[in-house]
C-alpha cells in the first residue's frame, strides 16, 4: 500500500498514535490483539469471587485469574484452589481440592477433613460449623472439594471433567 500521503499530511496526535508506517502499526495491533485473546481468553480467564466460602484467602468481590491450561499437562493436587462447574448447574464455584482419586475421605465434627483415616492439616481453614460427612471412597476420576470457611461452605465430590482450572 502506498501511504506517502500519510507522511506528508498527517501530524500531531494521529501521527503519534499510528507512526510513520500505518500498515506496520496495523499488523502490530493485530498481533497484540491475537496474543491477548489467545493468552487471556484461552489460558488465563478473569473470575470474580462471589460469596464467603473461601475466606479468608479469597474475598467476596475479589477479581482473580483462572489458569485454564494448567491441568492439560498435569492433574489437580491436594491444596489447589480450583474453579468447578458442576454439570447439574451453570454456576462456577471456587473450592479447594482436599482429597484425590482413590482416597478415602470424610468430614468429621468441626469441619475437620480426614483422608485415608488421618487428619488433614489445613492451616488456611476458618470456622468449624459444617455437618459431618461419612467416609467415602473416591473413584478414579473423582476429587473431594471444599471451601476454606467451614462455617458456611458446601463440599462435594467432583469429577475431573468438571474442574475448569486453578485459581491464582
Amino acid at each position: 500500500m502506498n501511504f506517502s500521503w500519510w507522511n506528508a499530511q498527517v501530524t500531531g496526535w494521529p501521527r503519534f498514535l499510528v507512526g510513520r508506517r500505518p500498515a506496520v502499526t496495523g499488523v502490530r495491533v493485530a498481533a497484540v490483539l491475537l496474543l491477548y485473546f489467545g493468552f487471556f481468553r484461552v489460558s488465563f480467564q478473569p473470575i470474580r469471587v462471589a460469596g464467603v466460602s473461601m475466606e479468608p484467602n479469597y474475598h467476596d468481590g475479589q477479581l482473580r485469574l483462572l489458569n485454564a491450561r494448567v491441568y492439560r499437562s498435569s492433574e489437580p493436587q491436594r491444596g489447589d484452589v480450583v474453579a468447578i462447574r458442576p454439570q447439574r448447574n451453570r454456576t462456577v464455584v471456587l473450592k479447594r481440592i482436599v482429597a484425590l482419586p482413590g482416597e478415602r475421605v470424610s468430614v468429621r465434627s468441626g469441619g475437620r477433613v480426614y483422608v485415608n483415616g488421618e487428619l488433614l492439616e489445613e492451616p488456611y481453614v476458618t470456622g468449624r460449623g459444617i455437618p459431618p460427612q461419612p467416609e467415602m471412597l473416591l473413584g478414579s476420576d473423582q476429587y473431594f472439594a471444599i471451601g476454606d470457611n467451614r462455617s458456611v461452605t458446601l463440599y462435594d465430590v467432583v469429577r475431573r471433567d468438571e474442574i475448569l482450572g486453578r485459581a491464582k
